[in-house]
């Protein structure tokens, strides 16, 4: 009999556990954030060109990006011709710091005319090849900020070079210039930046005062008759984001 009231009691005990159980509760919440992502961002370059000669518009293109475009492509010319040519550069997704670069400077004699060698004092002018040519100490270049992209230096239009306009041979030959840079600021992503190049064979006015660009051939002499100048033009980007070191040197 005592055996019996014992399971029974064991019995009970565990029935009493097994019902704890089943009606215990709590208070309770979950929140779950699916599908987190790190994703690298994107950075891309396009440049854009308006370019004119003596005032008639010549070949253009929208932004792409470059493969064999030429922002200058003129032959025969004639002292007294000029041009401008407007670039855009555009980057694509993140803000940038930009720089562009003139490399590669060829300015050949080709062949030799005889009012060249008159004028040169030398009945050979010197020789033909890559660094024996006069075109690109006579072919001036100005630039500025061409804000609202019309290819006309207008009034508040900061000019881009520090001694004001110059020669082919001082102004492009190896020449890096910052376009934005952490000192300025960063090229804004989707928004393009505008810059005008005016280039004139001969002497280049730039009045500063009036706000006008005029260029006169009447003293370019037979030296550089024959001679083709030709340069690389290049632009880099960087991201401007963790970049406060950046520099275009």
């Amino acid at each position: 009999m005592k055996k019996n009231i014992t399971k029974l009691f064991l019995l009970l005990g565990l029935l009493g556990v097994s019902g704890f159980a089943l009606s215990r509760a709590f208070f309770s919440d979950t929140e779950k954030s699916e599908g987190n992502v790190l994703s690298a961002g994107s950075l891309n370059l396009q440049i854009s060109a308006t370019t004119s000669k003596n005032g008639e518009t010549a070949p253009s293109w929208d932004f792409t990006d470059l493969t064999n475009q030429k922002f200058f492509n003129f032959s025969s010319l004639m002292p007294g011709d000029y041009g401008v040519s407007t670039i855009g550069v555009k980057v694509f997704d993140t803000d940038a710091y930009a720089c562009a670069t003139i490399d590669n400077m060829i300015d050949d004699d080709v062949s030799c005319t005889t009012p060249e060698a008159i004028d040169e004092a030398n009945p050979t002018c010197g020789g033909q090849g890559p660094a024996t040519g006069e075109l690109s100490s006579q072919i001036h270049f100005f630039a500025w900020d061409d804000s609202n992209n019309d290819g006309v230096w207008d009034s508040g239009e900061s000019h881009l070079f520090s001694n004001i306009e110059g020669p082919a041979s001082d102004i492009l030959d190896g020449k890096t210039y910052p376009l934005n840079v952490p000192s300025t600021s960063a090229l804004v992503h989707d928004q393009p930046r505008y810059i005008s190049l005016y280039w004139c064979y001969g002497a280049l006015t730039v009045d500063q005062n009036a706000n006008t660009l005029t260029c006169d051939g009447s003293l370019v002499d037979n030296k550089s008759q024959t001679d083709s100048l030709t340069a690389d033009i290049s632009f880099n980007i960087e991201q401007a984001d963790n970049n406060d070191d950046f520099s275009c040197n």
